[in-house]
């Protein structure tokens, strides 16, 4: 007799087990199955099978007695060994339940709740195909025409007349046969060819093939050619059967990857979030098929199913975008990584390592890989810093392009060069505010400034995404003195327009990225010098080569100075670096970064393209206030609907983490309220724990977690090694 161990699909500590189920027939590990639990059906994952020679003896040692399960969905199993090995190592490493890391992993269609069963399923293209030994007796003429070319191959149905397929079956001279169909096509007109390595790139990827370390820092200039290391290692790799996993940050740099890859190499697949659910389930079956060698995808593509693992690389490893702050499970790729390393490789690169990775790598944790200077020995963009608190830089046609920036964008169109301009904000105007009562509009179930959107006309939520139609009248005292604050990527769309009516301008942020191939066609237009004009958030400062960029434009760079974060100063040095790095890739480049804090260290060195000095200065801050890579933080989350029993609740929970941990070695930091007080109706308050050894946390939290999931007023979020207040 078997008994299955199986994970139920609710997401919950107090669930975070398996449940017994018996049922007449083999089972296969890591695979789904309906069940009944709580009296309703819900979908199971069986993580194990425990061997019985008697069910009653099963159930009096147990104590439970065991259902039956409904039905098995699932011939084979959804993930290896290997990934539900790395599965407990994240559900153990970040405090959450192990099935929302089951979920993670796998595409909609294919993960163990309700939902996935209504999801897509296997497409198929069905053919035509000549039945072996049938001749051309009793036919027509033009069944006869059909049937010679069925004999040279099969062919899609849909391509031929369907009268004479019919006839021709009726004739028994044809079969039809259902052949799977994959949903995603990865084309490429454009041929890359492998360069050959410069000096610098050939030192360091000879050090990384001869290493016998497990974790390597890839440090290199913007422009030093980086990509084309990976692509060598690529190659390297799979000339001995080995695969390679590829991270980018953002879905943009996918697309511009996946292009070269294809390009070099056969058997290239892509994995991210703009995907359609029938993409992603037809990518994710034909990886764990061993279809292919290379998989290219953002933060979750680190759980793509390929076996023989060599080499992960995560690319521009600084970014932010690699940590999930949605949901659960808030999981870190570059972490993860880590933990999936067995026999292979990982590989890090950035021109802008993090604080952490340059601090391992100085401690010999991490090799650092160097590469000094850009490819063919082109230098950095000179950078100039306009002060825009100075009103002799204002441009008196507009209050965001300086008089400097508007007369360079005007000197480079005329030479018929493109620019980008930065603006670290999507939409048209980040409030709406009224004149007469200074009431904002607010999102009802967040304590957030909505976001008003030009080309939708519909003031927008940016952290739960609630949507309403743009106001003429304030709702509080119904005034018409609505008035539209701040600026953001549509704004200066618009003012840039009105400066220069005959360029051609195209916008790129995330708004774009939800529409289908949206990101891919519009760096497609400007790598093509379809348009003169790039202005984007942060997607277009990372990883790409547009070789008549000669001007970047950062049309304020103070933004990210403000977010409530220990990493606030060295997001805005790798995010201006980053951008100042796409200009002059082939020529020399000029940038202008315009700040109301002209002398602060961090544009200043930014601008410099002085990473190590940013880095020195940097780390003592960090030492100073013990933040990582000094120590570890772990964030506590606490939410309720109800304002006055959380903050009576904070009061207990302080207490309790006082009475359980050790001062001395763990600081305790709050409560605090969260920078967005507010989130989807319920109200938050924060702990910040620093340590140096998760140890000496974790067991308090796991029971602190025990307590607070019987309370059904209060819940409890845990985010291991946060990167910010949110």
């Amino acid at each position: 007799m078997k008994v299955y161990q199986v994970l139920v699909e609710y997401v919950a500590s107090k669930l975070n087990r398996p449940f017994s189920y018996v049922y007449n027939g083999d089972i296969p590990l890591y695979s789904r199955v309906i069940v009944s639990f709580n009296n309703r059906q819900c979908v199971g994952f069986v993580i194990d099978i425990i061997e019985t020679d008697s069910l009653d003896e099963y159930q009096k040692k147990t104590g439970v007695i065991i259902k039956n399960i409904d039905q098995v969905i699932d011939e084979e199993p959804l993930i290896s060994e290997e990934l539900f090995s790395l599965a407990k190592k994240v559900a153990d490493y970040y405090l959450c339940p192990l099935i929302s890391v089951i979920l993670a992993m796998l595409p909609p269609s294919l993960k163990p709740n309700k939902s996935s069963l209504h999801g897509v399923k296997v497409a198929f293209d069905t053919y035509v195909e000549a039945l072996p030994g049938a001749t051309f007796d009793n036919l027509t003429v033009r069944q006869a025409e059909v049937f010679y070319k069925l004999n040279q191959g099969k062919i899609l149905k849909r391509d031929l007349s369907k009268t004479i397929v019919e006839n021709l079956l009726k004739k028994n001279k044809v079969r039809l046969v259902n052949i799977e169909r994959n949903r995603l096509k990865l084309e490429s007109d454009k041929k890359y060819q492998l360069h050959e390595l410069n000096d610098e790139q050939k030192i360091a990827y000879e050090d990384f093939i001869s290493s016998d370390d497990k974790v390597y820092l890839l440090y290199g200039v913007t422009g030093s050619g980086k990509t084309e290391i990976y692509l060598n290692l690529t190659r390297y790799y799979l000339e001995r059967n080995q695969k390679v996993l590829i991270l980018v940050p953002e879905i943009a740099l996918s697309y511009l990857m996946v292009e070269r890859f294809t390009s070099l190499f056969d058997k290239v697949a892509v994995l991210h979030s703009s995907l359609s659910d029938g993409e992603r389930y037809d990518t994710y079956r034909n990886i764990k098929k061993g279809e292919y060698d290379v998989v290219i995808g953002t933060r979750s593509a680190i759980f793509a199913p390929l076996d023989n693992l060599g080499l992960i690389i995560i690319d521009e490893e600084h970014a932010d975008t690699y940590k999930q702050e949605d949901n659960l499970p808030y999981y870190n790729a570059l972490t993860v990584a880590k933990m999936r390393l067995i026999n292979g490789k990982l590989l890090l690169g950035s021109a802008t390592p993090s604080l952490e990775s340059k601090a391992r790598a100085l401690k010999k944790r991490y090799h650092e890989l160097r590469l000094t200077k850009r490819v063919n020995d082109i230098s950095l963009p000179e950078c100039e810093i306009v002060d825009m608190s100075d009103y002799h830089n204002i441009d008196r046609n507009s209050f965001l392009i300086s008089k400097r920036l508007r007369e360079l964008i005007k000197d480079n169109l005329e030479k018929q060069e493109q620019v980008i301009l930065l603006v670290n904000r999507r939409g048209f105007a980040p409030f709406i505010s009224c004149k007469s009562c200074g009431h904002i509009m607010k999102c009802p179930s967040c304590d957030t400034a909505l976001t008003y959107h030009k080309d939708i006309n519909k003031l927008v939520c940016h952290h739960c995404g609630y949507e309403e139609d743009m106001i003429l009248t304030c709702p509080k005292c119904h005034s018409s003195k609505v008035y539209k604050s701040g600026f953001g990527t549509e704004r200066v769309v618009d003012e840039t327009k009105k400066l220069f009516p005959e360029a051609r301008i195209l916008r790129l942020d995330s708004d774009i990225s939800k529409r289908k191939n949206g990101i891919k066609s519009v760096i497609d237009k400007f790598s093509n010098h379809e348009a003169d004009i790039l202005v984007g958030t942060q997607i277009v400062s990372k990883g790409h080569d547009f070789p008549h960029v000669n001007l970047i434009g950062v049309v304020l760079a103070d933004i990210a100075l403000s977010l409530p974060s220990y990493k606030a100063n060295e997001r805005t040095f790798s995010l201006l670096t980053q951008t100042i790095g796409r200009a002059g890739r082939r020529n020399a480049g000029k940038a202008i970064i315009q700040t109301y804090l002209p002398d602060n260290f961090v544009i200043n060195l930014a601008a410099k393209q002085d990473y190590d000095t940013f880095f020195n200065k940097e780390l003592r801050y960090r030492h100073l206030l013990q933040n990582p890579p000094y120590t570890y933080l772990t964030m506590l989350i606490l939410s309720s609907e109800d304002e006055d029993f959380l903050v009576e609740k904070m009061d207990e929970i302080k207490k309790y983490l006082l009475f359980h941990l050790d001062i001395n070695q763990v600081e305790i930091l709050g409560p605090s309220t969260m920078f967005i007080n507010k989130y989807l109706n319920r109200y938050r308050r924060k702990f910040i724990l620093k340590y140096k050894d998760f140890s000496l946390v974790k067991d308090t939290l796991i029971t602190l977690q025990d307590i607070i999931s019987s309370q059904s007023k209060l819940q409890l979020t845990i985010d291991v090694d946060p990167e910010q207040d949110y």
